[in-house]
């Protein structure tokens, strides 16, 4: 491989690995001036996490039906998370698998309402891997009910998927050293 390109390569993997420090970084920041800001005095001043209300208009209520579409290599568990203690916190009820399921609503199939344990429904929130199925999820969550996802850039998403799956998707796994160039390569591997 020419040298150029090596550098190339440990450039990206370099960019990479600052993307997901500062990724975690900002997340971890974020997530401890929310729960910490309430114990601090100057917390309302400095980080007001809201706008001032509007004149004349009355305060809207909490979305508490929330169906998070669920994507791989989207940082989509800090997500699940967050909205899993948003549940908790609230006393909502989160749909979870049925245990043939394992943690998944089955996926990769067409997701199915009948893959929802009965002791979590009908669910307030829904933030597990699915195959979306419009239909499906509207029969199951109540009216009203926020659909929210997380869309990553194709490219980037795919470097990881291949990196984290070449161990277990048996198309990576033929792939000579694991390399994504090789995969990608027009001669193929």
């Amino acid at each position: 491989m020419p040298p150029i390109l090596q550098r190339l390569q440990q450039a990206t993997k370099m960019m990479s690995r600052r993307k997901i420090l500062l990724l975690v970084l900002g997340c971890s920041t974020l997530s401890l001036l929310i729960h910490q800001g309430a114990q601090l005095s100057w917390y309302p001043r400095l980080f007001p996490l809201s706008c001032p209300p509007l004149q004349d208009s009355p305060p809207r209520p909490k979305h508490m039906t929330v169906a998070f579409l669920k994507t791989h290599k989207t940082a989509g568990t800090t997500v699940q998370n967050i909205l899993f203690r948003f549940a908790e916190r609230h006393n909502l009820t989160v749909a979870l698998p049925h245990p043939r399921c394992e943690h998944q609503f089955c996926y990769p199939r067409n997701f199915s309402a009948h893959f929802v344990h009965p002791a979590t429904r009908p669910p307030h929130v829904l933030a597990s891997h699915l195959r979306f199925d419009r239909a499906e999820l509207e029969g199951l969550m109540p009216p009203g009910t926020v659909y929210v996802t997380i869309l990553r850039e194709p490219a980037a998403m795919f470097e990881s998927l291949f990196t984290y799956y070449n161990q277990y998707c048996p198309a990576f796994r033929r792939v000579p050293n694991a390399s994504l160039e090789a995969f990608c390569a027009p001669q193929g591997y």
